[in-house]
């Protein structure tokens, strides 16, 4: 009989699915660790945004409280607010107001109304200040729902709200909702005036109904949003006159819009709970027409529009061009102290949009570069240019040139910012000019509408240009947090006509500002939107015809 004998302990070991069997789950146990670990970074990174936005909420609303109670205003506050260190638009070019902290940038929108508190009575509330009511208000999911939908950001009149329901439009306010990405929340204040007729405001109606102010603000990231809802106290004394009306008879018919060119004087009417010592005017809290009352509690005033500029010109110093302002009155005791203000929004649309001025267009590189600088009416809704190829109708010297028709440039039918980027202009050449035009866009009651076309001679694109030389350095420094650039000009022909700046990139999209030399003054530039963090920098040299040099940079501060 023949035994077999097993193999020493020795040569025992794995076998080869035993070893595969290991390494899968090896593989297993390390992908999970690994996607853990990727999940954890993840949630680090969110949390640091979300607070990173409550600190900057915070520093919203303290810097809304140092504001001068007159002057939180739904027209002011986010100006006002804009203009504090570190809180001003970091993304210069673009529309929304944006603040970028810690590589994550910020959109911001804050607006404010004034709150009547039924606990003391319900009075008439003027048009444009006080918060619009709603049947309830909104949820946190549906807030949520408004803030996602509306996040894309449009061009301005570009139909946002259309697919809006009824419940959501009035909801924009109290969501903190910014349609029109001015910085300013949207549907917050109620349109039209509430008076007290046949017993709305009860037996005893609260002659000062301003009782407190309202400040929303809303600030959103890529993947979440902070709303916060804070409130002012009105800091007016029981003994100080108050404004209790503020109307503008002229205007009652016409819901306090003026659209006559032939209107050049607006009459105001104002009246105080008691006879003051001075009553003011002011103009989007800025004073304007203060007027000595001498103990009369009723107060009659003007308000000068000037005389509206013809088709084809500019608006004069003293003509108050379209737009929505915002008029307030003030009344003043002995001790210079005042109640509650009433104010009034009114609304100029007199006239078409102006002509933008000093267009100038030129060849950069294979594009034409067309700027143009705006009129300064506040109801602007974009800008379209234009251009037409003028020829010889006989290629003989001397023969007259059959001028062509305007055709709107592709790509700038309604641009924003002022300035555009032909890319596929024509060549010009002894036997064919190019010209370009701007038109602008405002707004009446049939939408918007075109203005005048900017005026004759309209500049054209010479075929051959040299571009001035590359300046050979630039520096930066950080001063007071605002950064400073200086930089050398360069030699040689032909001498720049102006610099342009670059921030962040140097794409035509990435252009900060265009900054004009003149003889003798120093090559520098301050940024003053930097927002407290660090950027690249670029800098071009442009001759009069628009053509730019090479990039020097970057410098980063």
């Amino acid at each position: 009989m023949t035994f077999r004998h097993p193999f020493p302990a020795s040569q025992a070991g794995f076998t080869l699915v035993e070893t595969m069997i290991a390494c899968v789950l090896l593989l297993v146990g390390m992908a999970s660790t690994l996607s853990l670990i990727a999940q954890s970074g993840s949630t680090t990174g969110k949390t640091r945004t979300r607070e990173q936005a409550t600190n900057l909420q915070r520093e919203l609303v303290e810097a809304a409280r140092s504001v001068p109670y007159d002057q939180v205003t739904q027209n002011g506050l986010a100006s006002a607010v804009r203009a504090r260190p570190a809180l001003g638009d970091s993304s210069a070019g673009t529309t929304g107001w944006t603040i970028r902290r810690r590589n994550a940038t910020y959109t911001v929108s804050m607006g404010v109304c004034t709150v009547d508190d039924p606990r003391d009575g319900i009075g008439a509330h003027e048009a444009g200040v006080f918060c619009a009511a709603t049947a309830a208000p909104p949820t946190a999911a549906e807030c949520t729902s408004l803030i996602n939908l509306t996040a894309v950001g449009t061009l301005p009149g570009a139909g946002l709200l259309a697919g809006l329901t009824v419940p959501q439009l009035s909801q924009l306010g109290q969501c903190g909702v910014d349609v029109n990405l001015d910085g300013t929340v949207d549907g917050l204040v109620n349109a039209s005036a509430t008076l007290c007729l046949l017993g709305a405001c009860g037996t005893s109606p609260d002659t000062n109904p301003a009782d407190y102010k309202r400040i929303v603000s809303l600030v959103r990231w890529s993947d979440g949003f902070n709303l916060q809802t804070s409130q002012i106290n009105n800091p007016g004394l029981a003994a100080a006159p108050a404004v209790t009306s503020l109307t503008a008879p002229d205007l009652v018919a016409t819901n306090n819009t003026v659209t006559s060119p032939l209107t050049t004087s607006l009459g105001l009417t104002a009246e105080a709970s008691n006879a003051p010592v001075t009553m003011g005017l002011y103009l989007d809290g800025t004073g304007i027409s203060p007027a000595f009352t001498k103990g009369v509690a009723n107060w009659t005033t003007n308000w000068n529009l000037g005389s509206v500029t013809a088709t084809g010109g500019q608006p004069a110093s003293n003509e108050i061009v379209d737009g929505s302002y915002q008029l307030s009155a003030k009344a003043f005791d002995q001790y210079g102290q005042y109640g509650a203000t009433r104010s009034q929004t009114i609304v100029v649309n007199r006239r078409a949009a102006f002509a933008p001025a000093h267009v100038g267009a030129g060849r950069n590189g294979s594009s034409v570069e067309i700027e143009w600088t705006p009129a300064k009416e506040h109801d602007s809704e974009g800008f379209r240019v234009d251009r037409r190829v003028n020829t010889l109708a006989v290629p003989l010297l001397g023969t007259p040139l059959v001028v062509g028709a305007w055709q709107p440039v592709l790509g700038c039918e309604r641009a924003i910012r002022t300035s555009c980027r032909d890319t596929a202009a024509p060549t010009p050449s002894s036997l064919r000019s190019v010209e370009y035009s701007v038109v602008g866009y405002d707004r009446d009651s049939g939408g918007v509408r075109p203005g005048d076309r900017s005026i004759s001679p309209h500049p054209s694109v010479d075929p051959v240009q040299s571009p001035p030389g590359t300046p050979p350095s630039l520096s930066a420094v950080l001063v007071n947090g605002s950064v400073v650039l200086t930089w050398t000009a360069p030699a040689g022909l032909p001498v720049p006509d102006h610099y342009n700046i670059y921030r962040g990139g140097q794409s035509y999209a990435d252009r900060l500002d265009s900054v004009y030399i003149t003889p003798g003054q120093a090559l520098t530039h301050t940024d003053t939107s930097s927002g407290g963090i660090g950027h690249d920098y670029w800098i071009t040299a442009v001759n009069s015809q628009l053509g730019e040099s090479a990039q020097v940079g970057p410098v980063r501060k």
